[in-house]
């Protein structure tokens, strides 16, 4: 039987330079003859250490771009795409391989590793948030209908059939596995296939991030995904009850705080604080808690999960909310565009 061969393409994640133990991760990982390919401004030492070559995008150049850029360089029959953030684990290029060999799929998206304790808390939270959905999402036999470019892997010939991700997307991985899945092909969510993720994550870049994400999610649903079936990385019932209840509780404490008279709308709150908590994301902070002292990195960290999921329901509804009214505004001055032509 031929020996299937992957090659890694390793991409820049926004400003933030290459972890410096990424690329000996990725070779330990991979073995000694797998191909891995540099996307940007990698230093000639960096790429000598690791037995890599760079390619380097025009500047001002896409993450999308760029990645495209790298495959088209790639001999491997396995593209495996990963964020230079992150520490593969030593076991995740031979248990993708083995996936590929063993599942009939196309694609498949891997997932951060649990992060430690001493990992700055927006950090911690926000890896910890996105292990717990990427398994929630996943349906029978791990299925998934998108992909994830910080650790994903698709075969060559799916990636090219696509056509690689689309330059002008903001949600170019989430779209790429809308355009897999559309063509047929099985995308598995594979949760052993993990990595460390190196970030230093501060408020104002996590509150950017997740209001640019959840605006682009919003515009690729309304234009792409228009049956709205929830099954993204940070899809589900749950999102769909807990955004609206967000809402809900900030408004009554903010009534029952600043309104003397209605000084009972913050019992209001607290129930709904409590419904939040206890009855729709129990699973999630019990997850995300695990393993630490009950009261200062149990008790304590839970809080801080809690006002950060509000705060975070609170930004994706706006942004949701910017999406959709962007959305219709583009149709109408589509449509306009369109009449005047005529």
């Amino acid at each position: 039987m031929e020996q299937t061969t992957i090659s890694i393409i390793i991409a820049p994640h926004g400003k933030s330079p290459i972890a410096p133990d990424c690329l000996a991760a990725a070779r330990k990982s991979a073995g000694e003859d797998a191909e891995i390919i540099l996307v940007g401004d990698f230093s000639p030492r960096e790429a000598a250490a690791a037995r890599a070559k760079t390619v380097h995008p025009v500047t001002n150049a896409s993450s999308a771009a760029a990645r495209n850029l790298g495959a088209s360089a790639a001999q491997g029959d396995i593209l495996l795409f990963l964020d230079s953030d992150i520490i593969l684990a030593e076991d995740a290029v031979p248990k993708i391989l083995a996936a590929f060999r063993d599942t009939p799929c196309g694609a498949l998206a891997g997932t951060y590793e649990r992060p430690a304790l001493k990992t700055p808390l927006f950090s911690q939270y926000q890896d910890l948030f996105t292990i717990w959905h990427h398994a929630a999402s996943a349906g029978d036999g791990g299925k998934i209908d998108w992909f994830w470019t910080s650790i994903g892997a698709v075969r060559k010939e799916f990636f090219d059939q696509v056509g690689g991700f689309r330059e002008n997307s903001k949600a170019e991985d989430i779209e790429f596995g809308f355009d897999l899945s559309g063509r047929g092909a099985k995308i598995i969510m594979r949760t052993d296939a993990l990595g460390r993720h190196r970030h230093r994550r501060t408020v104002g870049a996590y509150i950017a991030s997740v209001f640019r994400e959840a605006a682009a999610l919003t515009d690729l649903h309304l234009h792409k995904n228009r049956h709205f079936g929830l099954r993204t990385p940070y899809g589900g019932w749950r999102n769909i009850v807990t955004l609206p209840n967000s809402y809900f509780m900030f408004i009554t404490l903010l009534i029952g705080t600043f309104v003397p008279s209605l000084w009972w709308f913050n019992g209001v709150s607290a129930g709904a604080a409590l419904i939040h908590s206890f009855v729709i994301n129990r699973r999630l902070y019990a997850y995300i808690t695990a393993g630490r002292p009950f009261f200062f990195r149990g008790f304590l960290f839970g809080a801080f999960v809690f006002y950060n999921h509000v705060g975070t329901n609170l930004i994706v509804g706006a942004a949701i909310a910017c999406g959709f009214f962007r959305y219709l505004f583009r149709r109408a001055a589509g449509a306009l565009s369109k009449r005047l032509h005529d």
